[in-house]
């Protein structure tokens, strides 16, 4: 989709945005199916699953509730961060100047058919000539160039870089924990539920 705004550069993915959000609609689809997924599943196994059994609610209030609402900060916070994107302008340091310079950098030659090596700062052509730091790749689906970029995740919606990788690894562990904790209040009250009809 590439880089993109709303509502005159206050939301989207481009150079002079005020917030950073990645309007990809695949990725807005799979963000919100994300956040539904977890607002069901708090409301669901709070209100039915285990609606009866007042153990059972309180390691629900104690283990999953507070590891559910971090975890939708964490969502929240991976997709709207700026992942690190380079801004248009941006200079290399005077200290990585002369290692940018000395760095032998190997393009193709469309004139001769091969390989051509060049010294010198590296720009992306993507994004109109801007510079392109070490480490950093060009993402496609917002289009910026990402500093540190890891990967595109659909299920954050955003692209997973330098600013934003520790949101989205404590997102993961958090859904882990989540994903326990629900599961062992699951099975708390199924052995509770299960003593009760075998004692009647």
């Amino acid at each position: 989709m590439g880089r993109s705004s709303l509502f005159k550069n206050y939301i989207g993915t481009d150079f002079n945005t005020q917030h950073w959000l990645s309007l990809d609609p695949c990725g807005l689809i799979c963000v919100s199916f994300s956040y539904s997924l977890h607002i069901f599943s708090l409301f669901a196994s709070g209100f039915t699953l285990i609606s009866n059994h007042l153990v059972a609610q309180l390691l629900y209030g104690i283990l999953y509730v507070p590891f559910s609402t971090l975890s939708l900060w964490s969502l929240y916070k991976a997709s709207t961060t700026n992942p690190g994107a380079v801004p248009m302008g941006a200079r290399p340091l005077p200290s990585n100047i002369s290692s940018e310079n000395s760095s032998i950098q190997t393009e193709r030659d469309y004139n001769n058919g091969g390989l051509r090596r060049r010294r010198g700062i590296r720009r992306c052509r993507k994004c109109n000539d801007n510079y392109k730091p070490s480490r950093a790749h060009h993402d496609s689906v917002t289009g910026r160039c990402i500093v540190k970029m890891d990967h595109y995740c659909p299920w954050v919606g955003n692209a997973v870089g330098i600013m934003n990788h520790k949101v989205s690894q404590t997102r993961r562990s958090r859904v882990c924990l989540c994903m326990l904790g629900e599961l062992f209040c699951y099975l708390w009250g199924w052995f509770v539920a299960t003593d009760c009809y075998s004692l009647q």
